[in-house]
């Protein structure tokens, strides 16, 4: 007796048969193009420097990307998707992404929520120290929204060894740490801190 799957196999085996040499059906040749197109988006996003750390799934099924993971604010979803959508061949992007809030936790790292984010981040734990992405255009919990152009360059100093770090000791307080000699890039950059959104307080440590 026949199986379905032994059937389905002799058909697939008689059509491909049936085929000039050289030619591959059209179902591999699709499955080729969406397995070339998946590398290259799953590429994108592993490559892209405030995406990679996320670890993002990407799949493309007939020109059609399905993107999963969670990420720590709606800013990197949307610039997840639109990395994706301008990939030569994709059609449509399927958005699976959650949205989860960062913690900021003792040992300078960040911690992701599982679930989605709720309307309010959690205050973080005192002491705590977060270092700040580079090229980031909004802070965590206490800051929201950057207000003041020129915030980005100033945070590239972080990366660069000028200035330490930043510690949020409670909501709406923040503390610049930095080095002895850097007392003028310190004062611009709590300068600009200061005109965020939710930051009552900004000190210095040196």
């Amino acid at each position: 007796m026949i199986t379905r799957a032994c059937f389905l196999s002799i058909v697939t085996v008689l059509t491909v048969g049936t085929l000039p040499a050289g030619e591959p059906p059209a179902s591999a040749i699709g499955m080729i193009r969406d397995l070339r197109m998946s590398l290259q988006a799953r590429r994108v996003v592993q490559t892209d420097p405030l995406l990679r750390d996320y670890k993002l799934g990407v799949e493309v099924k007939a020109g059609v990307a399905r993107v999963w993971g969670t990420l720590p604010d709606n800013e990197l979803s949307r610039r997840a998707l639109s990395r994706i959508e301008h990939i030569d061949g994709i059609r449509d992007v399927i958005s699976e992404l959650k949205t989860a809030g960062p913690i900021v936790v003792p040992d300078g790292g960040f911690k992701t929520l599982k679930g989605p984010t709720p309307m309010t981040l959690p205050v973080p734990p005192s002491p705590a120290v977060v270092i700040v992405p580079a090229e980031t255009k909004t802070l965590p919990a206490p800051a929201q929204t950057v207000k003041r152009d020129g915030l980005a360059e100033r945070i590239r100093q972080f990366q660069t060894g000028s200035l330490e770090r930043v510690r949020f000791e409670v909501l709406g307080r923040i503390v610049i740490v930095y080095r002895g000699n850097e007392d003028e890039a310190a004062g611009r950059l709590a300068s600009l801190i200061r005109e965020i959104d939710g930051v009552d307080e900004v000190r210095l440590e040196r």
